[in-house]
């Protein structure tokens, strides 16, 4: 009888949901002699097989209440019923479910966030989300035979906070490049921050900097934004308060494939965030190999690793970034080089591997 592998991922939206769908890719064409289990709350987003059970549960996003009921109450209803060997919640949550193993993988960085936002308003609602979020994290949370998080400094927290041992640290995202040799004297003209309007993404930054760059005699670059300006609040107000300059670009929610075609046409990353468990577009600059601006910060020193174009400052000075910017526009080489070296017993560098340490 074949064992079955579970992956509850009811988070995962089509704006969400790549370490998903590569992990049931990988799923697919490494463990086919386990049956795999998925829950969802809409069949489309991730691959389909023949061997692939589907559960829909699509009244998912109804309410806040209702979220809780399937997480604590409804998710156990169906794990008794599937009674699995192995258990995977991609939620930030673990679920109250019954499984000979299960595992949880928390990717979000929100509760464990100390520092200040730019304006009150947010720093005090974002500090009352985190006390909510890391309540119901406690909940179960010594019920998982792994932890799975996405940086060691997430590793840190979680042995510090909660005093679990057993976790891996998944750097799924990373991948190597060969050095490239920069062009001193290299204009750099166009500036990308790719990005979801969350309040911690810190667009403020650039925005402060970008007004200090309007009265630059020397300045003549562009700096591109990819987010709906009426996904949510915070990005209304980020373009109300800057659509005025000129040379920042709202572009919109693009596609991957329009990402990927940014980062070919674009000169320099900028990543301003307060906090990530991993920065992705850090990762996903360094397989185009553009040099980058980033947040000097814990995440982003392990997202950028070993890398050949660098730079780095502080998020919360906008002078400094108009600084770096304006050199960076003049030819002026404000990159060097980073190091850093991977540690943690339990470490995985892609899907295969996760998976693998999972099963044995």
């Amino acid at each position: 009888m074949k064992k079955k592998f579970v992956i509850s991922c009811l988070t995962a939206n089509s704006k969400h949901f790549k370490f998903e769908y590569n992990l049931v890719k990988t799923f697919i064409k490494k463990f086919p002699n386990i049956s795999l289990i998925l829950i969802v709350r809409k069949k489309g987003l991730l691959p389909n097989n023949r061997n692939i059970k589907y559960i829909e549960l699509k009244d998912y996003e109804k309410s806040i209440f209702h979220k809780l009921y399937i997480f604590y109450f409804k998710l156990n209803k169906i794990s008794k019923e599937i009674n699995s060997d192995y258990w995977l919640s991609t939620d930030n949550l673990t679920p109250r479910v019954q499984s000979k193993k299960l595992f949880s993988y928390y990717h979000t960085p929100s509760p464990f966030f100390k520092g200040r936002l730019p304006s009150k308003l947010n720093s005090i609602i974002f500090f009352i989300q985190g006390l909510i979020y890391g309540f119901f994290i406690k909940l179960f949370i010594k019920r998982n035979n792994f932890l799975i998080v996405q940086s060691n400094w997430m590793k840190k927290i979680f042995i510090n906070k909660y005093n679990i041992k057993k976790i891996i640290v998944a750097h799924l995202d990373y991948v190597s490049s060969k050095p490239k040799k920069i062009k001193k004297n290299k204009k750099h003209k166009k500036f990308f921050y790719p990005t979801y309007p969350h309040i911690y993404k810190n667009f403020e930054v650039i925005g402060e900097s970008s007004k200090i760059l309007e009265k630059s005699k020397t300045w003549n670059g562009k700096i591109f934004f990819t987010f709906d300006v009426e996904s949510n609040n915070y990005a209304k107000a980020i373009y109300n308060k800057y659509k005025n300059i000129k040379f920042l670009k709202f572009l919109g929610h693009q596609t991957q494939n329009k990402i990927d075609y940014m980062y070919k046409k674009s000169d320099v990353l900028i990543f301003p965030s307060f906090m990530e468990t991993w920065g992705l577009p850090i990762s996903e600059a360094k397989r185009f190999n553009l040099p980058m601006i980033v947040s000097n910060l814990k995440y982003a020193y392990e997202t950028v690793g070993s890398y050949h174009s660098i730079s780095f400052f502080n998020p919360k000075d906008p002078k400094s970034l108009a600084e770096l910017l304006i050199k960076a526009n003049e030819g002026t080489n404000i990159f060097t080089k980073s190091y850093f070296k991977n540690p943690s017993k339990f470490y995985a560098q892609n899907h295969e591997k996760l998976l693998k340490l999972l099963i044995n």
